[in-house]
């Protein structure tokens, strides 16, 4: 946790984060940055949903890229009508049933999804 320490006071438009794993403290930091306006999560390792969703607090981002994550909980509905989220980049992204039904039926209240996510099935 102590890497993102002062990251707020940084000011920073955009944020490359990938390959890092999270805990939900480190993705509360990184919430708290309200000048990011893209932020790139590829490839990262999350101890739950609740770093993902924490996501939907930043009041100015518009990209989020989750592409080659592994999201087995239910975590878009937190997009949902977010105010300047604009596009979720979604490349080879694990989802779990309950997010592809939601992009599938509220697609028009979530960000526009881009890439092609595959479903996750539990073992």
């Amino acid at each position: 946790m102590e890497y993102f320490e002062g990251i707020t006071e940084l000011q920073l438009t955009n944020l490359d984060l990938t390959a890092s794993i999270f805990r939900g403290e480190c993705m509360s930091i990184v919430a708290d940055c309200h000048s990011i306006k893209s932020l790139s999560l590829s490839q990262c390792r999350f101890s739950d949903s609740n770093g993902i969703r924490m996501v939907s607090k930043m009041k100015n981002i518009t990209s989020l890229n989750l592409s080659y994550c592994h999201i087995p909980e239910k975590t878009f509905d937190s997009f949902i009508d977010h105010p300047t989220l604009k596009e979720i980049f979604v490349y080879q992204t694990k989802l779990c049933e309950d997010d592809i039904n939601l992009i599938k039926t509220n697609n028009h209240r979530l960000p526009q999804i881009i890439g092609q996510y595959v479903e996750f099935i539990p073992d």
